[in-house]
């Protein structure tokens, strides 16, 4: 999973707050407006084309909105 900072994606390194699960799910506890941003999800498996998911997460106050963009490669 990662992160766009910047007009770059970065990988999210888990912490107390948000973690990367095995299924490659992404679990953000007690989200806070600062986790607002463009979060990306790739799959790459060697055999078929790779596959990417970019989801914009919008936090302000007590409303949360996602935003999906599919891309195929």
């Amino acid at each position: 999973m990662f992160q766009n900072t910047d007009d770059e994606f970065k990988v999210v390194i888990s912490n107390a707050n948000i973690q990367t699960l095995e299924n490659g799910s992404l679990t953000i506890r007690e989200v806070r407006e600062e986790n607002s941003g463009e979060y990306m999800c790739q799959a790459v498996n060697g055999v078929g084309p790779e596959a990417s998911t970019v989801v914009r997460l919008i936090v302000n106050g007590s409303l949360i909105l996602l935003y999906l963009k599919l891309i195929m490669y």
